[in-house]
Formats: structure tokens, C-alpha cells, sequence
């Protein structure tokens, strides 16, 4: 008869993260793995992809940052043992986009104005 090596064989779950954010639909993903031991449990994230979002004047882009593999418990002290405090977090890059300022705008319109005058002259409207 055969003897196990090992009366616990270390486990490991993969699963991903995912997160809305009001300002779009698509849902933030981001990839991480528990590995699960005989004396303790580690967690840790993978840094998920980057979203961009537009709004008036400004790009956004959201990126989850990732987090270190931590054991699940802190076994100091007396039962019951403690998990760890985890904050999962993103990384802001905020851009100014360009805005036609309100010179550019008129310029515009009056062209489109001499243009319509241009056009009516022509056809005889």
C-alpha cells in the first residue's frame, strides 16, 4: 500500500473581477487567484485593463491596479485570528480633450451663414 507525500495538496482558484463604473457600460475586469494551502490562504489581483471614458472636456482612463499575494490571516494573538485589510485600486490618468473655444465657434457659424447666402444667390431661393 501506497503513502500520500502529502496530507494536503495545495489548491489554487483563478476568477475575475468585475466592477461598473457609472460613467460607461462596459464593467472593469481585472484577473485574480486564492491559493488555498494547509496552514493559510493567499490572495492576490492581477492588474486588470485599462477603460476610457469621455466626458465633456475630458478622457479618463481607469486602469485596476494589482495586489500581492497576502495570507488570508494573521495568526498572532488568540482566536479569532484576523484577516488582513485588502483596498482594491485603480490609477486615474485624467486628459484634457480639445474644446473648440467660443471664437472658433462663431467662426464656424458665420462661414456656414455666408455659405447657405452663397448657395440660396445661386439657386435662386
Amino acid at each position: 500500500m501506497g503513502h500520500y507525500t502529502s496530507a494536503w495538496a495545495d489548491l489554487f482558484f483563478s476568477f475575475n473581477l468585475s466592477r461598473t463604473i457609472s460613467l460607461g457600460a462596459d464593467p472593469l475586469q481585472q484577473p485574480g487567484a486564492l491559493k488555498a494551502t494547509w496552514d493559510n490562504d493567499f490572495l492576490g489581483l492581477s492588474s486588470g485593463a485599462a477603460l476610457t471614458f469621455l466626458v465633456p472636456g475630458f478622457q479618463i482612463v481607469v486602469t485596476p491596479l494589482g495586489l500581492a499575494e497576502v495570507g488570508a490571516s494573521n495568526f498572532a494573538g488568540s482566536n479569532p485570528w484576523v484577516q488582513p485589510s485588502r483596498d482594491v485600486e485603480a490609477s486615474f490618468e485624467v486628459t484634457a480633450t480639445a474644446v473648440p473655444d467660443s471664437g472658433s465657434a462663431l467662426v464656424l457659424l458665420g462661414s456656414a451663414l455666408l455659405g447657405l447666402s452663397v448657395l440660396r444667390r445661386r439657386f435662386g431661393a
